[in-house]
């Protein structure tokens, strides 16, 4: 469930970066300079969401298994990690650097626990799991194609528009992207979804 709502939040927020920073503070403090600055950054804060996310689970997991140890190594991984990349790419990337890191760092993270917990539990269910994946990627995949196509189109308003129109526009295509990636699940029958829609319905038509 954690990648259902992260996988496509981090896409969004990597695409629509630039508007959504416009629009929050490019009313006068914010340059358009500031504003692209800030994008990338948000950018590549949001590749590492799922994996961040993901942690957030992972580890009270380990303590449920009385394995406590495992997430203050990952801990003192992702320190390692986070200063080796911010010092091998700050002249490069300048600002964008600290951002990448701390994506970087949340996969790493990530990928270290998941092995451990493999190992720990003695293997898990892969097949589901890189099935429901593959629904997900699926899925996002064609609400990224809309967002590309759509921003083709309202890129103007989401530029150069006035607060309102670009809020609207912004708005517009996010309510859009989330029913297409919605209705691209149910069709596509990923069980959480599913089991959240069923419940969705026993709540408003009990008798059905």
């Amino acid at each position: 469930m954690v990648f259902c709502l992260t996988i496509p939040a981090a896409v969004g927020l990597f695409v629509l970066a630039e508007p959504i920073i416009r629009l929050i503070f490019e009313r006068g403090a914010f340059s358009s300079a500031d504003t692209m600055a800030t994008a990338q950054a948000l950018a590549l804060y949001s590749i590492g969401l799922f994996a961040y996310s993901s942690n957030k689970v992972l580890v009270p997991v380990f303590y449920a298994i009385e394995k406590p140890h495992y997430p203050v190594i990952a801990s003192f991984l992702a320190i390692c990690t986070n200063l080796l990349f911010i010092n091998l790419t700050i002249d490069v990337f300048q600002h964008r650097a600290i951002a990448l890191s701390v994506s970087v760092t949340m996969v790493v993270n990530f990928i270290f626990l998941t092995t451990i917990l493999f190992r720990e539990l003695e293997g898990f269910a892969i097949k589901p799991m890189c099935t429901a994946i593959l629904k997900i990627v699926t899925a996002t995949g064609l609400m990224l194609f809309f967002l590309f196509v759509a921003q083709h189109f309202a890129g103007n308003l989401l530029q150069k528009g006035t607060l309102w129109q670009t809020g609207l526009a912004l708005f517009s295509l996010i309510a859009v992207a989330v029913i297409i990636y919605s209705v691209a699940l149910y069709y596509l029958k990923l069980d959480e979804f599913v089991e959240i829609t069923s419940k969705i319905k026993q709540k408003f038509y009990p008798n059905s």
